[in-house]
């Protein structure tokens, strides 16, 4: 029923913005490419949510930019992590994230640069999908 409803909306109005709750990642995928549907996976949606409670990081609800459905995470870097001494260009490019400030010593860096390395008790807050982000917070055990 959700998807004649989108489909009779963008025939009667080619220009109408689509979104629709689909509960499959793969056929929201599709439907974005197919139609120019933002379709949410409910399953997408609710992922980092059950990997933040198993790991102890804050996750925002993801949101839907471009297609992707990305949110926002903080960690506490352990002190038995495996990220302590990588930077953040490592970071970046290893768990397909973008690393968006890093706390260390209780200053706190936007942006920071590349070369920027990560030590424990550091706070690290990135932007990714829930899969990056789950690889990311297992390599903070």
């Amino acid at each position: 029923l959700n998807m004649q409803i989108a489909v009779k909306a963008r025939t009667l109005n080619p220009t109408v913005q689509v979104i629709m709750r689909i509960f499959d990642d793969d056929f929201a995928s599709a439907l974005n490419k197919q139609f120019g549907f933002i379709a949410l996976s409910a399953t997408g949606m609710a992922a980092p949510m059950f990997a933040a409670t198993a790991t102890g990081m804050d996750i925002t609800q993801p949101i839907s930019i471009e297609g992707q459905t990305l949110s926002l995470a903080r960690l506490n870097i352990s002190p038995r992590s495996k990220l302590i001494q990588q930077r953040v260009s490592e970071i970046e490019k290893i768990f397909r994230v973008s690393v968006v400030l890093v706390r260390h010593d209780g200053s706190s860096q936007f942006h920071p640069a590349g070369d920027t390395p990560l030590a424990a008790n550091d706070v690290l807050a990135v932007l990714g999908g829930s899969k990056e982000i789950n690889l990311l917070a297992q390599e903070n055990k």
